[in-house]
């Protein structure tokens, strides 16, 4: 079985990355020693999208499930355009081929978008399966694959120095530095709050930019915070080891104010950290994963005065009723967003052979 990803292996700098380990981690515990294959797409150690800790996590597992690694494109660094993504599929069907032709079967799959056009340039001999993360599924077969965790993946994650005002109680937010995520209005939702009968936390805002062009963005969530005198860091580089603040006793709330969100995994990983509650918009798949009332609070997108009032709901909860929003969100990733168990089922589906022990 031959993977190809484009963010994850290196480091990850977005919710794709994440997914596209965790398929990775699943893997390794589904297929029989020896059968996996990755190639990831090159990034060298002076990119933004390279974490010396994050590879460090990722390669001992990948070893002890005897896997092999064929970085793709070593000498080149691929930008985001048409033809740069037909180059790395030619590269990596090519890869794929080698594969096959020494294994006699190859099941070839394609992670997000920059792999759509492998088709063209896999042989028939290989058989393709392509993973999108925000589009409608290209494949030979519809299967349904929800994303999800791997259930002790961060174990080994380490947990930043949490903020020294953010120590007494604190709200976390946390995602790229754009305006779909939203948080210019989460910005404006607490500046509504400072006049309502409610006690507000530190807030812990983490708006991940790893491009020059972004800065504005930043700039603009800086100077809403001092325009709205608002007690809150703004943190604007990332580490997966922020997720380990999901675990942080002081934490009051998980905040997601997206306007769009095609998937949205931070949910996920607060009803599996047994963090929150969790506070979210009805953006794409927040909807489905964030019910009002039973996993966490939701708003309207793009309204402030609707998040304002999700926000006060979740810092007023008792404590039987966090424990049920958080009892509530464990179970929905046990039975849907278990990704060991959904990969289980798309491979017993398109590649049953690929998990049969060699005889």
């Amino acid at each position: 079985m031959v993977v190809a990803l484009h963010e994850g292996f290196y480091g990850a700098t977005s919710g794709t990355g994440f997914s596209n380990r965790a398929f990775l981690l699943a893997l390794t515990r589904l297929l029989p020693p020896g059968r996996l294959v990755v190639l990831p797409t090159y990034v060298s150690a002076d990119q933004p999208g390279y974490d010396e800790q994050w590879a460090a996590h990722l390669w001992p597992l990948l070893r002890s499930a005897e896997a092999e690694v064929i970085p793709v494109g070593q000498d080149e660094t691929f930008v985001d355009s048409v033809r740069e993504r037909e180059t790395l599929c030619g590269r990596v069907g090519a890869e794929a081929a080698r594969v096959a032709a020494r294994s006699g079967r190859c099941l070839l799959i394609g992670l997000d978008v920059p792999f759509l056009g492998l088709g063209p340039y896999v042989p028939e001999s290989v058989d393709l399966l392509l993973v999108p993360r925000s589009t409608a599924v290209l494949t030979h077969l519809l299967l349904d694959l929800p994303n999800g965790l791997v259930p002790h993946d961060d174990d080994a994650e380490p947990e930043l120095p949490l903020p020294t005002r953010a120590r007494a109680g604190f709200l976390l937010a946390m995602g790229r530095a754009v305006p779909e995520k939203g948080f210019e209005g989460l910005l404006h939702a607490l500046a509504l709050l400072r006049q309502r009968p409610v006690r507000l936390p530190h807030l812990v805002l983490v708006a991940a930019s790893t491009t020059p062009n972004r800065d504005h963005y930043l700039a603009l969530l800086d100077g809403l915070i001092r325009e709205y005198r608002l007690n809150a860091t703004l943190i604007t580089s990332f580490s997966p080891a922020v997720r380990g603040w999901l675990r942080n006793p002081a934490l009051r709330a998980v905040i997601v104010p997206s306007r769009v969100e095609p998937f949205g995994r931070i949910p996920l990983e607060a009803f599996a950290a047994q963090a929150g509650p969790v506070v979210a918009t009805r953006a794409g798949g927040l909807a489905q994963t964030v019910l009002d009332g039973v996993t966490g609070f939701t708003a309207r997108p793009g309204d402030p005065e609707s998040l304002a009032t999700a926000i006060q709901r979740a810092l007023t909860v008792t404590p039987r009723e966090r424990e049920q929003l958080a009892s509530a969100g464990g179970a929905l990733v046990a039975s849907r967003h278990d990704y060991v168990t959904t990969i289980h089922a798309a491979l017993a589906r398109c590649a049953p052979w690929s998990m049969a022990e060699a005889r």
